[in-house]
């Protein structure tokens, strides 16, 4: 009996991971999407991922790791030294599971208007030598606005002062959510939007967004679009 509690005390302290980034640090692509947090396990670094749909009807997609534009973490200081995604986990929509686990090429949505999706992105642990990181949705996609990236990731090691809490967290999320849908959609658990805040299913001819031009270089900030990955 105590061989039995000593294993299972042992299995569950195995599932924890040895830090959490509640502050990820990083410069944005786009700003519909959004690092909840990192984890950092023995074994796997995972990215805690947050797209939020904008007023009109759109569509996404999101790459497994079967994909050849599946995530892939790119050391900042060694371009050469990547680490492709390993699998995706609770790929959540408006918080209903859809995945727990998917390790096939790729999966796409036919979002409505303010949807929120979060995904679990994992990855190999990274070695201590790396300090920052891009987070690339297909390495050949890096100057794609409408690819899901990240520049420029702080790598923290554990005992950094910037680690944040679970509160740290969520007001982070509630800030994105109110900057991009109007109100902290996930706080304050009301999927529907106020009624100040119309709901529009396409753009009108006058609203329709005008083309913009592709970033040239990767510190470009991206400019804001409906359709993602298609």
């Amino acid at each position: 009996m105590l061989s039995f509690c000593l294993f299972v005390a042992s299995w569950a302290f195995a599932q924890k991971p040895r830090y959490v980034d509640y502050k990820p640090k990083y410069d944005e692509w786009n700003k519909r999407y959004i690092l909840d947090k990192i984890t950092y396990w023995n074994d796997r670094t995972v990215f805690h991922f947050r797209y939020a749909a904008g007023k009109y009807n759109g569509g996404m997609t999101f790459y497994g790791p079967l994909s050849p534009d599946k995530w892939c973490l790119v050391n900042i200081a060694n371009s050469s030294e990547q680490f492709p995604e390993i699998e995706l986990r609770k790929i959540i929509r408006e918080g209903y599971t859809l995945y727990n686990v998917y390790q096939e090429e790729q999966i796409s949505f036919s979002t409505k208007p303010y949807e929120i999706f979060t995904v679990e992105v994992h990855f190999p642990a990274l070695p201590s030598h790396i300090t920052q990181v891009d987070f690339l949705e297909g390495v050949t996609k890096r100057r794609l606005t409408n690819h899901f990236h990240c520049l420029n990731v702080k790598v923290k090691p554990f005992n950094d002062p910037e680690l944040g809490t679970a509160e740290d967290m969520q007001k982070r999320v509630d800030a994105f959510e109110i900057r991009t849908l109007g109100w902290a959609k996930t706080a304050l658990n009301q999927p529907k939007p106020p009624k100040e805040i119309a709901v529009n299913t396409k753009p009108s001819p006058e609203e329709k967004p005008k083309p913009q031009p592709k970033p040239q270089d990767r510190e470009a900030k991206a400019q804001d679009k409906e359709v993602f990955d298609f």
